[in-house]
């Protein structure tokens, strides 16, 4: 078994294994990977007796499919992110590709082609997230072979906070109490607290506790493209990110 294997010219191993034909004669193929020879061939054995649907469902819509199962197990605002992620970026690159053909070599290059295009490693790491799990559910669900297995996603560097000086603490707190425009005390607010912008525009009267000086984050607000075709946006309002309330005991 082991001469089916070689070494890449990245370190990894790799090996191939033939999953047989589809319905147009074409072979199909699968590749594990492996920092050593003997993983990779314990991933190839492991695989070597399953046999793979060749059906002639698209990326597309296994993507619309999974997306659908999600439903009712995520937040709206999630489910939203992700069919945002899966029309801008996954359907037009592999929306007619056929899952049985996907290959890892098609993601890594996709990988590098959104890097190019000036998208953060961030959001492109969260493209491959939803990839995966794409394609995890369609392995799951309807027996297609897992394609990306080696696929790293694009190594995410943590971003520089950038910290007000005290100088500009106080003058940022004199333009703003100077100025007539409420929006300023959401400024002045989210200084001093940290507060998240979507918490504070979900900020209630009830949730501040003046005579005490605190304020207690219930609710974030977040503007999302509605399901239908028509591009349109609506407001929706869920639990803050963190599992408990944030209490915020600056002085108000």
């Amino acid at each position: 078994m082991l001469s089916n294997i070689y070494l890449r010219k990245d370190g990894r191993y790799e090996a191939r294994i033939a999953l047989g034909k589809d319905n147009t004669g074409k072979r199909q193929y699968r590749s594990v990977y492996g920092r050593t020879a003997e993983e990779t061939e314990q991933k190839l054995l492991a695989i070597s007796t399953h046999e793979y649907s060749i059906t002639k469902i698209t990326v597309k819509e296994i993507t619309l499919e999974y997306i659908a199962a999600l439903r009712p197990q995520i937040k709206e605002s999630t489910l939203a992110n992700y069919r945002m992620k899966a029309e801008k970026h996954i359907i037009p690159a592999f929306g007619m590709e056929k899952c049985h053909d996907m290959t890892a070599n098609m993601v890594a290059e996709f990988i590098n082609h959104k890097i190019q295009q000036g998208l953060s490693a961030r959001y492109v790491a969260d493209i491959v997230v939803l990839l995966k799990g794409i394609f995890r559910y369609a392995a799951r669900v309807h027996n297609i072979r897992y394609p990306l297995d080696g696929v790293k996603a694009p190594k995410c560097n943590k971003a520089d906070v950038t910290v007000l000086s005290k100088s500009e603490q106080t003058r940022l707190i004199y333009i703003a109490t100077n100025d007539n425009d409420l929006r300023s005390l959401g400024v002045i607010t989210a200084m001093y607290t940290g507060m998240r912008i979507g918490e504070l525009c979900a900020l209630k009267w009830g949730d501040i506790d003046f005579d005490n000086g605190i304020i207690r984050v219930r609710r974030t607000l977040q503007r999302i493209q509605t399901a239908d075709d028509s591009k349109k946006t609506k407001i929706v309002i869920t639990k803050p990110k963190s599992a408990s309330l944030h209490i915020s005991e600056t002085p108000v």
